[in-house]
């Protein structure tokens, strides 16, 4: 059953739950139809002042538009900006590499909406073989570690509708949403990589706004399907499937001891399939701040390494644990989980991400049968606060039975009560 906030938030959203009308002034960006670079044609759609209110931005359907350097737009009101054709990024490594370090002309997405309201971005809904923006990461991920890798799109703006789009190989982190009132949906992001090569931080929503939805999205990825971040704020995201990434994902938070703050995140209704994690949340050694009232509930797992992952004592394991993190942390409360399903990948568990050892996701005492981590920082009494799980049915592949690590001393003797009982072994339903 969704929760009052939940129904609560998408009310408030319904303003901006379907994409806006085409608007009567429309400004046709002009593909080359070459190996040209069509970015001065679509900064002469900018620079025209009746395209940045009440108008439309068509990419049209059937051409290919190459937009090979970053795109910074202006302050739009009430603007669709349609993407019916294809988009293609530049696919010379050293050349993106050169643009992404110069930071005068790099703002730190390819695309940006810094400001304005009233803004659809939407793709192609009839056609699939149009709407893709190709970022050519592939070569990147074979290259192994490239630096100055390129993030796709940074949306600070209000009343904002993403729909439909298409992403192809991004090379680094997809959408960041940072604005008030947003709204993702029907969106497919395939980072699949057609090689062994691992497609590293390839995370698909960035979340750190206020008033956002994400619904019935199409994930495959390297990183976080979805992350919440320092500043969320009333984020519900429902029937979203996941594959191949770091699930849906809460952080990390307080690094370097910075104060967090995100509250009223519902995730409802996922598919994970190939995952590391499920359900996670994690925060560094002596952070601090609060994040509360989260909420994940139904939960289809096939072959997820960590279905339910809590670790507020997060390190770099290649560096090793801060000696003076101090006894300070992140607080959580109010976290529930509840009706998760499905399979954990006991025989291969993990991805292609390590290139450390230990790995950078390694937890003392796994073997491939945890459903349930719970790794709580010790030290106030508000560490953790009202965590509780119900109805969980997983179990590992291989046919051994299910386990969880719970430190009941981390716990106030109030919340102990976390809907299984709380220890290293086996896992009982209390």
């Amino acid at each position: 059953m969704r929760s009052l906030i939940a129904l609560t938030l998408i009310s408030a959203l319904g303003a901006v739950a379907a994409p806006s009308k085409s608007k009567a002034t429309v400004c046709t960006v002009e593909a080359s139809h070459s190996a040209a670079d069509d970015t001065p044609a679509l900064l002469k759609v900018l620079n025209t002042t009746e395209c940045l209110t009440d108008a439309t931005i068509l990419f049209k359907q059937g051409a290919t538009y190459n937009i090979y350097k970053p795109v910074a737009f202006p302050a739009l009101k009430n603007v669709v900006v349609s993407i019916q054709g294809n988009i293609n990024l530049p696919s010379n490594v050293t050349l993106v590499q050169s643009i992404v370090s110069n930071s005068k002309i790099y703002p730190g997405y390819w695309f940006t909406f810094k400001s304005g309201s009233g803004i659809t971005i939407e793709g192609n809904s009839k056609n699939k073989n149009q709407g893709w923006i190709d970022s050519h990461g592939q070569q990147w991920w074979d290259a192994n570690n490239q630096v100055n890798r390129p993030h796709l799109m940074s949306i600070s703006a209000s009343n904002v509708v993403v729909s439909y789009l298409k992403i192809k190989k991004p090379v680094g982190w997809v959408f960041k949403a940072a604005g008030s009132n947003m709204n993702f949906n029907h969106i497919t992001i395939d980072a699949k990589s057609d090689s062994s090569a691992f497609p590293f931080n390839t995370d698909g929503f960035d979340v750190g706004g206020v008033n956002v939805t994400l619904t019935d999205n199409y994930v495959v990825n390297g990183d976080d399907c979805i992350t919440i971040n320092n500043g969320a704020k009333n984020v519900y995201a429902a029937d979203n499937y996941c594959e191949g990434g770091h699930g849906a994902s809460l952080g990390s938070f307080g690094s370097g001891g910075s104060v967090a703050a995100a509250s009223n995140i519902t995730f409802t209704r996922f598919t994970m399939v190939d995952s590391l994690y499920g359900g996670r949340f994690k925060s560094w050694s002596g952070g601090n701040g609060l994040v509360s009232d989260v909420h994940y509930s139904d939960f289809t797992l096939r072959n997820v390494s960590f279905p339910i992952f809590i670790t507020q004592n997060y390190y770099d394991q290649s560096v090793g644990k801060p000696a003076n993190a101090g006894t300070n942390n992140t607080n959580i409360a109010n976290f529930s989980y509840r009706n998760f399903a499905g399979t954990i990948d006991s025989r291969k568990p993990g991805d292609g991400s390590c290139v450390t050892n230990p790995c950078w996701y390694a937890v003392n005492g796994t073997d491939g049968t945890q459903a349930i981590i719970f790794d709580f920082a010790k030290g106030t009494d508000l560490s953790a606060t009202n965590i509780v799980t119900s109805n969980i049915n997983i179990r590992p592949d291989d046919g051994r039975q299910a386990t969880v690590i719970c430190d009941p001393e981390a716990l106030q003797e109030t919340d102990k009560q976390v809907g299984f009982v709380c220890h290293d072994g086996l896992y009982i339903r209390a």
